[in-house]
């Protein structure tokens, strides 16, 4: 499925960035790189797009714009928090950059896991919204008993 894929995509990039450290053939660093941050990368702005432009087309139309930049940005706030605590990161491990890769792989495995929590369905979104159309239905019932005149 396509979670799976991007769960597995992120996974082996997690795990390539832990094993940083203790690589030291360049040719495997280059290859292994370009592999498994080619997959990552492209399921991050094809699947995570993918939800989030469907759910603001179905669920939630009016709001779209506002959904869509949001999560634009939330792509970029991680980069953000990277690039202030880099600095501190590779001194606590004795100026080694490598050590940045290690947590990088971290927060990449996180993500392999967190893909799973995402609603492909918007079942908790589409139960509100049917709620919502029901008391607006209700709403309505009442607004035209009141207009009858009896």
């Amino acid at each position: 499925t396509i979670k799976m894929f991007w769960s597995l995509s992120y996974f082996s990039f997690g795990l390539f960035m832990c094993a940083t450290p203790w690589i030291d053939n360049l040719a495997l660093f280059i290859t292994l790189e370009a592999l498994t941050d080619g997959l990552s990368k492209a399921s991050l702005h094809i699947y995570g797009w993918l939800y989030v432009s469907t759910y603001a087309q179905e669920c939630d139309p009016r709001n779209a714009g506002l959904i869509l930049s949001i999560f634009n940005l939330c792509q970029c706030f991680p980069q953000v928090f990277m690039g202030l605590v880099s600095g501190a990161i590779i001194k606590q491990f004795d100026h080694n950059v490598a050590a940045l890769m290690f947590v990088g792989g971290v927060f990449g495995v996180l993500a392999a896991i967190s893909v799973f929590l995402v609603d492909e369905q918007f079942q908790g979104h589409m139960k509100w919204r049917n709620a919502e159309a029901v008391i607006e239905l209700n709403q309505i019932k009442e607004r035209d008993i009141d207009d009858v005149d009896l």
